[in-house]
C-alpha cells in the first residue's frame, strides 16, 4: 500500500502567520504503472496491447515475419568505393551482362 504524505505547508498570510495544506500526493515506487490510464494517451487500448503489438500480432495471422537486418548505407563513401570495385571484377566478363540483363529487367516492371 502506498504512503500518503501531505504536501509542503504554504503561508497562506504573511502577517498571520497561518499556514495551510495545499494537497495529498501519493509516494510510492515509481514504477507503479502509466501515468496515464487514458486509453488513447498511453497507446494501450482496453485489450491491454499496444497499436504496435496488435499490428505485429495481425501481420503474424497474415503468415508474415518480422525480419530486421542490416544493408550497407549508399549515402557512405565506402559504399561508392565497392560498388566500383565490384563493377572493375565484371567489366568485360560475361557475368557482366547477366547483372545487366537483371538490372533492366527490374525497370520494365508492368504499368498499373
Amino acid at each position: 500500500m502506498p504512503r500518503v504524505r501531505k504536501a509542503a505547508a504554504k503561508r497562506v498570510g504573511a502577517k498571520t502567520g497561518r499556514t495551510s495544506v495545499i494537497a495529498k500526493r501519493t509516494v510510492g515506487p515509481k514504477s507503479a504503472g502509466p501515468k496515464s490510464t487514458h486509453p488513447k494517451r498511453s497507446g494501450v487500448k482496453a485489450g491491454g496491447l499496444s497499436k504496435f503489438q496488435r499490428f505485429r500480432r495481425a501481420q503474424a495471422r497474415k503468415g508474415m515475419k518480422l525480419l530486421r537486418i542490416w544493408v550497407p548505407d549508399p549515402k557512405s563513401p565506402d559504399f561508392a568505393k565497392e560498388a566500383e570495385r565490384q563493377a572493375a571484377l565484371l567489366r568485360g566478363r560475361p557475368e557482366e551482362q547477366e547483372a545487366m540483363d537483371f538490372i533492366e529487367a527490374t525497370f520494365e516492371w508492368p504499368d498499373r
